[in-house]
């Protein structure tokens, strides 16, 4: 019997798991079509959003937080042990927060009996909701602090539609 591979998002499937993955898409896609989910309008893309974020592999140098600031504000906090401001850098494209470390080679002539210190290259990445902004990023004290805002567009806002009636009275709905 002869195995066919698929490419399915750039991953190399052979038929029988791409069927079961479409038979589970199909399952899923059956719950977001019930009562509860009916009410949901422009979410179509969400089963792939959710794909995307399972299928990275997830790092856990550098050490960081999420904390939630205020209704709408935000800070990630990364712990950068000897690392100089100038050796980061900090990205934003298409929702993607990107933060990089190069280490630079000061290191490399000292005679260490124990480094316990881990000051290695990394990239950590971010996937921001829309209408998050990046406000400030601070490196003090071997933490990197990134402060976010998610604001609410004006067509996002809730307004009042007025009702106009063929006997011309007016009635507003909240």
């Amino acid at each position: 019997m002869k195995d066919y591979i698929i490419i399915y998002n750039n991953i190399a499937l052979n038929e029988a798991i791409f069927i079961n993955l479409l038979k589970i898409r199909r399952l899923i896609m059956t719950f977001i079509t019930t009562p509860f989910m009916r009410s949901f309008v422009g979410f179509d893309n969400l089963f792939d959003e959710l794909q995307k974020v399972s299928s990275t592999k997830e790092n856990s140098y550098p050490a960081f937080n999420i904390e939630k600031t205020g209704d709408n504000s935000y800070e990630i906090s990364l712990a950068l042990a000897g690392f100089d401001n100038k050796e980061i850098n900090i990205e934003l494209d298409q929702r993607i927060l990107t933060i990089k470390g190069n280490s630079s080679d000061k290191d490399i002539n000292r005679n260490f009996i124990h480094k316990g210190i881990a000051k290695r290259a990394f990239t950590k990445q971010f996937r921001l909701a829309e209408n998050v902004e990046v406000n400030s990023a601070e490196f003090n004290d071997g933490i990197l602090s990134i402060k976010l805002t998610k604001f609410v567009p004006e067509e996002e806002k809730p307004k009042q539609i007025k009702i106009k009636s063929s006997n011309h009275n007016q009635k507003i709905i909240n």
